[in-house]
């Protein structure tokens, strides 16, 4: 391996993985564990303490709740073969409950550095019950919003069984296990979890017992001042000590380690800057993204409304790039079998302009900037600005479009591309320390 390759492997195994959610259990009391909820008699609601229900009081409740339906494409489709389960909708039920303190611990722990006093969004979504032999198979959380970026779960302190919580992301998996995250509190708790929306997990089988859970929508962004399921949870009203918890009875206790920090990743950068033979002539980083973004999908995309949303490694790349000075922004990686590659602020789709001669020229066309990613074998014989992959690109962004090709006959020709973060990249000897 040459010593740029030994300098190229260093930045990529320090860029910072942690894990795409937090965890831990926060106290409740009789006003923030009672739960009223109306039957099909409108006129007899019922309530119950989720901290000292009995079986009898769980079973009332999870007649009172419908099947639980998921999402399949535009549809909400039910079928107990992937998911059995019971949930009941806003409008039929009110609980005490008081998400605000650990709102601040998601802000602490799931956003960047810059913006941790970021006011968040939060919607109460769903009522879930999961009694014997409920799951829920693998899939990812349906974006809300364009905005929606985190899932937050509490699980109340009912007698079950199973129904772990297993997440995978980037061929890691985790399991959350409320059970073993309330065993030995002293005092009556819930447990929660708060995770990246886009991040893949299941709930595996309730052996026993009923396993009751509110889940909120996470978003950044504004607040529809007529919804009264949503509250904005801000830093500097809610506090960072027990005056802030509300209801609560002081902050939450996090049970999940966060990563070392971001220094690593910012002296392997400076290392390969500081290299004769990294981009002398100028040119790009490029960083494959290792997330999902609901600004993300379909022909129309919006790169800047993404650049807004980084979250976990993929904010953290950003926030080490700019202490170096090094502009970073989104762009879409696109290329064909046959062309080199190009970078684009916006979505490409020839799919409209007839045959397509020269896909180069129309790429160019469009705004687009030819590159060259760096080859070592021929590291001088092209005068196309460079990029020099640090991170892989990802199937998490990735983009296909087909247009009409030129030739005898007519034939697809398909784009291939993916949206990444690079940083801008002076020749050397004229870079900024």
């Amino acid at each position: 391996m040459s010593s740029i390759q030994a300098k190229i492997t260093a930045v990529e195994s320090a860029i910072i993985k942690k894990p795409p959610f937090c965890t831990g259990h926060v106290q409740i009391n009789e006003r923030s564990s009672t739960l009223f909820y109306k039957t099909d008699d409108a006129s007899n609601a019922k309530f119950l303490s989720l901290t000292s229900a009995t079986t009898d009081d769980l079973q009332k409740l999870t007649n009172a709740c419908l099947p639980a339906k998921f999402g399949l494409g535009q549809e909400d489709v039910l079928d107990e073969s992937y998911r059995k389960a019971r949930k009941m909708d806003i409008d039929n039920f009110m609980v005490g409950f008081d998400p605000s303190t650990i709102v601040d611990v998601i802000r602490q722990e799931l956003l960047d550095s810059e913006d941790v006093q970021a006011a968040l969004e939060v919607e109460l979504y769903k009522l879930n019950v999961y009694d014997k032999g409920s799951f829920f198979k693998a899939h990812r959380d349906t974006p809300r919003r364009r905005d929606m970026f985190a899932s937050l779960v509490i699980v109340f302190p009912t007698p079950h069984e199973g129904g772990k919580l297993l997440l995978r992301h980037d061929t890691e998996e985790w399991a959350f296990d409320s059970t073993q995250v309330l065993a030995g509190t002293q005092t009556p708790s819930a447990a929660f979890i708060a995770f990246y929306s886009d991040v893949e997990h299941e709930v595996t089988t309730v052996e026993a017992g009923h396993r009751v859970t509110l889940t909120y929508n996470i978003y950044r962004g504004g607040l529809d001042p007529e919804d009264n399921n949503k509250f904005v949870a801000n830093k500097a009203e809610i506090g960072s000590g027990p005056s802030g918890a509300g209801n609560l009875k002081g902050i939450p206790h996090i049970q999940s380690a966060r990563k070392p920090s971001a220094s690593l990743l910012k002296a392997n950068i400076t290392n390969l800057l500081l290299a004769p033979t990294c981009l002398p002539r100028g040119g790009y980083f490029g960083f494959g993204l290792r997330f999902m973004y609901p600004a993300f999908g379909g022909k129309e995309f919006d790169l800047q409304e993404m650049m807004k949303q980084l979250k976990g490694s993929d904010a953290i790349i950003k926030q080490v790039c700019a202490a170096l000075k090094l502009k970073t922004a989104l762009r879409l990686y696109a290329h064909t079998k046959y062309s080199d590659g190009f970078l684009l602020s916006k979505p490409v789709d020839l799919s409209d302009c007839g045959e397509v001669e020269d896909v180069d020229r129309a790429f160019r066309e469009m705004g687009a900037e030819q590159i060259k990613v760096v080859d070592w074998d021929n590291t001088r014989n092209s005068t196309k600005p460079r990029i020099m992959w640090l991170s892989p690109k990802t199937e998490y962004v990735s983009y296909e479009s087909v247009y009409m090709a030129y030739g005898n006959e007519a034939s697809l020709g398909n784009i291939y591309g993916h949206v990444c973060l690079v940083a801008k990249v002076g020749r050397f000897g004229h870079r900024e320390t």
